[in-house]
């Protein structure tokens, strides 16, 4: 009997693919001017080649005549005689070229466009200016242009949304052609209708050959909500297919797609037939928008099916860096010292002057350089590349990425991690967004921008990236995604990755819900050593879902870990009737024949719960029939959980859909592992802070006096291998236990220790630390907590920690803010979003010493104004 499997792959996003006007790029060949040469006039001469009016399928050899008097000479191109870059222009400009040609292989975006070009001969005391001259870069003879310039030929399908279909005629690409506009607003795509709420379909009938050709070519522009927008064909066999236009909004993009990124669409009655995208013949061509809940605009100009290999010098793949021009490079923060590599292959940036404030967060131990890119990528998605460095510490050496409509996302490297070889494959789904301009979708199709920096550095020293290119994550990690179950149950404790991007290699992600977030953390995790899993995810949007592949073993009966939830709502007046928000999460156990099971949390704790799920409590998943495999311990071949949040508005005292798309919720989880358990639970953890039963309007954080060297919650955060805890039997009371934290010199050493802190505890508008140290010790106080999505450090000084025990008390209002963007300050309605201490400590003597803490709290300090010392007599 047939049955219906599900294959258990989380597919990782194909590279979206869009284009901007280029901006100017330096080609190979390129002779420098020297500083000295020729003074005097310039001959007249003229331009040879390409021939005004000549019409070319390839870029041109651009030749002149030789100028009497001229040392060197500049050529222009533009797709306007203005010869200047503008958002709608394509321009090009090389400078110091020796000789009288010059191949041009920088990028020329749009074909079917008349360029102009002129030269301009060069000496130490005059530039003279050629005539302008012409020539038409025209498509591929195979190449088949899509009329699209009629409105009544595109039909809106009417069991969808209502939607307009006009055209514009003012260029509105630059390109010459017209486009198709495709408008439509909330009222008639959000009626409450299940079936067809934010679903359009506009289809042109085209019954049209092709041949010689492999892939779609457009412009495309989209202003509106986070929908799903899709190029949709119906082929020979009424087959219809499907890619996503990895949109960047209110951007002006050029998109190729290629024939075999295309989808069999198998939803909704359509025809299956021979399950192959029968591309020569072409019978309809449709733009299908989905989960388009409000205002939107969509444009599409010079659609045509291309080949492919014609257009590769718009793409990226292995990137030269002699491509940029020093000129174009630009700086943030600090003014670093560049170098390039003779082959291009290899950038080194290097840097002397940290900044002298290091309490200035712009400026604090922080800096890029910035080079344009203006490129699409070829399919892939991770780069791979080598860093060296002479940084030793704790320094983090980031990657950013400017995408076309603007968002910024980085890739964290921390200098201690980095592998031995210095090679490197992290994926697209590493990098975390940092800038909010548009969607905050990852699109990496195209890069507008690449940045190389540093973080937490204050000395001096380089880093070299070399070998900068696209890859995909199965052509280059051995056994990816495989996974091993110890016998003890344990799946992953997070504990044992080297590499930050390690993980990656082990879960899979969907990229359904467009804002997945995948990251070892230690700022959450239970325990001072310990490790936890960052899961992020969007709101309204698909489930996020992250998924890992093991073996199953006998004799276990529940699948258990920990989970704290730390969504946050969105300020919305529409939302004021929700308190709060919490993410439905969804396990799902596969067995080997692949049929999934489930269980779902409808609304994860905001504190760190165990959960257990007994596999008797999990449900087969509707669909499959034939001979099913149960579910046991020894079947089970891989675990998937998914995050999923959506809001509803009160209107008129009814709840209603409204979908909001808030980015910056988080899940942690921890200690993945099968268990024995006779049934289902969620218990919350009891290391939670709370109010003291003994003290009033105190929070003891900790006292140590139940830990031991093994179990204590404290661990060094930058590596020094002096950098460690021990428990002391000293006490400041004579009786009890203190942490003795190490230290060494001059060079700042931190402990750390992760929370999470019961709502009572809103009183503390402080806190008291009880230390004893040599009386020169400097510690510096951290509080982290996370505010609306975001992290937040603030951090107070301690100066000369006496060598007797002392209460030191330290009101809110001497933190300074270290990181965080806004205006948020630490005060006591924050104290419930604290998750992290640490406690650095310096000793300007050189020597080696230690400070000693056996208390530290939140409490209610009387004194705002002034850290208060409170000798205490230690009871022999």
């Amino acid at each position: 009997m047939k049955r219906k499997i599900l294959i258990f792959i989380l597919a990782i996003a194909a590279a979206a693919l869009a284009l901007v006007a280029c901006g100017t790029e330096e080609d190979s060949g390129v002779t420098v001017v020297p500083s000295v040469g020729t003074k005097g006039n310039i001959g007249a001469f003229s331009l040879l080649a390409p021939a005004e009016g000549e019409l070319t399928f390839a870029l041109p050899e651009f030749s002149w005549e030789k100028a009497s008097g001229a040392d060197s000479y500049e050529l222009e191109v533009c797709s306007s005689t203005a010869f200047s870059q503008t958002e709608d222009t394509v321009y090009v400009k090389k400078t110091g070229i020796v000789g009288t040609k010059f191949a041009l292989t920088s990028t020329l975006k749009e074909k079917n466009v008349d360029y102009y070009w002129r030269v301009t001969a060069v000496n130490l005391s005059e530039k003279k200016t050629s005539a302008v001259s012409s020539f038409r870069l025209v498509a591929d003879e195979k190449e088949i242009l899509f009329d699209i310039d009629y409105a009544d030929e595109w039909e809106v399908h009417q069991l969808g949304s209502k939607a307009d279909v006009s055209v514009n005629k003012n260029d509105f690409f630059g390109s010459g052609e017209n486009s198709l506009v495709v408008s439509f607003v909330e009222e008639d795509v959000n009626r409450g209708i299940p079936e067809t709420d934010g679903w359009i379909v506009v289809t042109h009938s085209e019954e049209i050959e092709m041949y010689g050709v492999d892939a779609f070519f457009f412009n495309f522009y989209y202003s509106g909500d986070d929908s799903d927008i899709y190029l949709r064909v119906v082929d020979e066999d009424n087959e219809y297919w499907h890619a996503q236009i990895k949109v960047a909004q209110n951007a002006k993009q050029t998109i190729i797609i290629r024939f075999d990124e295309f989808e069999l669409r198998t939803k909704g009655g359509t025809t299956i037939a021979n399950r192959v995208f029968d591309y020569n013949y072409i019978k309809y061509i449709e733009l299908v928008f989905e989960r388009s809940f409000g205002d939107g605009v969509a444009m599409i100009s010079d659609l045509r099916a291309v080949s492919f290999a014609n257009y590769g010098h718009l793409f990226v793949d292995k990137f030269d860096f002699n491509t940029v021009n020093e000129g174009d490079y630009t700086y943030e923060n600090y003014v670093f010292d560049t170098e390039i590599s003779e082959d291009g292959s290899s950038f080194t940036y290097s840097f002397y002057n940290a900044p002298n404030d290091k309490n200035d967060t712009k400026f604090n131990g922080y800096g890029f350089v910035k080079l344009p890119v203006e490129k699409l990528l070829v399919s892939g998605n991770a780069f791979k590349f080598n860093l060296s460095t002479t940084l030793t510490g704790s320094q983090e050496i980031l990657i950013r990425l400017i995408e076309e409509d603007g968002d910024r996302w980085y890739y964290t490297q921390k200098v201690k991690t980095i592998p031995a070889d210095g090679n490197l494959v992290v994926p697209y789904m590493a990098f975390t967004l940092s800038y909010y301009n548009a969607d905050a979708i990852r699109q990496f199709g195209y890069v507008k921008q690449f940045q190389f920096g540093l973080r937490d550095n204050y000395s001096t020293g380089s880093v070299t990236v070399s070998g900068f290119e696209v890859c995909t994550l199965a052509e280059e990690i051995d056994d990816l995604y495989v996974n091993e179950m110890d016998d003890n149950g344990v799946i992953d404790d997070f504990n044992g990755y080297a590499n930050d991007v390690d993980v990656y290699y082990k879960w899979m992600l969907s990229d359904t819900n467009k804002d997945e977030v995948l990251a070892i953390d230690k700022d959450m995790a239970v325990g001072g050593a310990n490790k936890c899993l960052k899961l992020g995810y969007k709101a309204d949007m698909g489930q996020a879902q992250y998924g890992l592949m093991f073996s199953g073993k006998e004799g276990f009966s529940a699948l258990s870990f920990s989970a704290i939830d730390r969504s946050v709502k969105q300020e919305n007046a529409a939302y004021n009737h929700i308190k709060e928000v919490a993410a439905k999460m969804i396990v799902s156990l596969y067995v080997n024949t692949g049929e999934e099971y489930i269980t779902v949390v409808d609304e994860l704790s905001k504190y760190w719960t165990r959960y257990t799920f007994a596999l008797k409590d999990f449900k087969l998943v509707e669909g499959y029939y034939g001979d099913i495999t149960p579910l046991s311990s020894e079947n089970i071949a891989g675990v998937k959980i998914a995050f999923q949040y959506y809001y509803y508005a009160m209107v008129n005292d009814v709840l209603y859909p409204y979908p909001a798309y808030t980015s910056n919720n988080f899940v942690y989880i921890d200690d993945l592992k099968l268990s024995v358990a006779d049934s289902s639970s969620a218990e919350e953890v009891i290391y939670k802070i709370m109010p003291s039963t003994t003290e009033a309007k105190v929070a003891i954080i900790d006292n140590f006096d139940s830990d031991t060297d093994e179990t204590v919650a404290w661990s060094g955060e930058k590596g020094y291998e002096y950098e460690f805890v021990t428990i002391s039997d000293e006490s400041a009371y004579g009786t009890g236990k203190s942490l003795n934290m190490n230290d060494k010199g001059s060079t700042s050493v931190a402990y750390v220790r992760g929370m999470v802190v019961d709502p009572s505890v809103n009183f503390a508008n402080g806190m008291r630390l009880i230390m004893k140290g040599d009386g020169v010790a400097t510690v510096y106080l951290n509080v982290f907590f996370v505010y609306a999505g975001k992290q937040f450090k603030y951090r107070a000084t301690i100066t000369n920690v006496s060598d007797e025990w002392t209460a030191y008390f330290v009101p809110f209002g001497l933190f300074a803010k270290q990181e965080g963007e806004g205006d948020i300050v630490i005060n006591k309605t924050q104290v419930p979003n604290v998750n992290k201490i640490s406690i650095g400590i310096v000793n300007s003597t050189g020597a080696e010493s230690a400070v000693l803490l056996d208390e530290i709290a939140f409490v209610e300090v009387t004194d705002k104004k002034n850290i208060v010392r409170k000798t205490l007599e230690v009871t022999p």
